[in-house]
């Protein structure tokens, strides 16, 4: 749904069922489409992010920067996936996101057992938790982030 001319609201689904679904925007620029955010990095998420660009003229190689709302899984863990289609992809996020990133995914997984309990009381099915986790999908993607403060 185009919000103003060149800006655009997609939606990616959330799994299971506490939340239809999560909103990342689009930017069309003169280098390609930025995104506020990215969405849960489930395979049916990205079908649907793939689908969208594509309406909208554009594949996800196409994608030049991501900017990180806040570094919640459903806002940024779409973002590894998105690096892997557009390598020269800019991740951007406040410092105290990279932070929190850090602190809780990457050297903590009493924090990704807390996630999970919150994942299940927010209704996903601790089944399909074990399956993105199997698959990769809920994996930290921060090692591929590039950091950057914005105002």
């Amino acid at each position: 749904m185009e919000i103003v001319p060149g800006l655009y609201q997609l939606k990616t689904p959330f799994p299971g069922p506490a939340l239809p679904y999560i909103i990342p925007y689009a930017f069309r620029g003169s280098d390609g489409v930025s995104l506020l955010d990215a969405g849960f990095g489930t395979p049916e998420a990205i079908e649907a992010m793939t689908k969208q660009l594509a309406d909208l003229g554009y594949a996800p190689k196409d994608i030049r920067r991501i900017f990180i709302s806040h570094a919640h899984p459903d806002h940024i863990g779409m973002a590894g996936w998105i690096k892997e289609e557009s390598p020269d992809c800019d991740v951007i996020m406040l410092e105290r996101e990279w932070q929190w990133v850090q602190d809780r995914w990457l050297d903590n997984t009493g924090w990704t057992k807390l996630s999970d309990r919150w994942l299940v009381t927010h209704g996903v099915p601790q089944e399909e938790i074990d399956a993105a986790h199997a698959a990769g999908a809920l994996s930290p993607t921060a090692p591929r982030v590039k950091v950057g403060e914005t105002p």
